[in-house]
């Protein structure tokens, strides 16, 4: 007896596709990973540096950027990547926060002073 089959394989349509989720890994420890509660207006430190105490502030400052992974910005083994690079945009980006973070624990008058500082390394 034969039988009638039609073979719908090559007739699928987008409406019965079905799609399978991107599984997307972050490396937390990569210099160029964000947790999401960091931001712009982060306090790194408790205490703002006003020209008094320079070496407990900066040992805090160090403290916090190891602990987020963006010691790189300021030590300078992360520099700025020339801009035809493909990580250049990403790069600023980063670097714009650690700068943010900078300014945010700086007195308002050493902030001023530093504000148009073009990487966290010359901060």
């Amino acid at each position: 007896m034969a039988t009638n089959s039609i073979d719908d394989s090559s007739n699928v349509s987008a409406a019965h596709t079905v799609f399978q989720p991107t599984v997307v890994l972050i490396d937390s420890s990569h210099p160029y990973y964000f947790h999401p509660s960091d931001s712009p207006d982060m306090v790194l430190i408790n205490s703002l540096f006003d020209g008094k105490g320079y070496g407990g502030w900066r040992r805090a400052i160090v403290i916090a950027l190891s602990a987020k992974n963006k010691l790189n910005f300021i030590d300078g083994t992360y520099s700025e990547p020339d801009s035809s690079s493909i990580n250049f945009k990403q790069w600023n980006r980063y670097n714009d926060m650690v700068i943010s973070w900078l300014l945010n624990s700086l007195s308002k008058d050493i902030a001023e002073s530093v504000l148009y500082s073009k990487t966290a390394t010359n901060i």
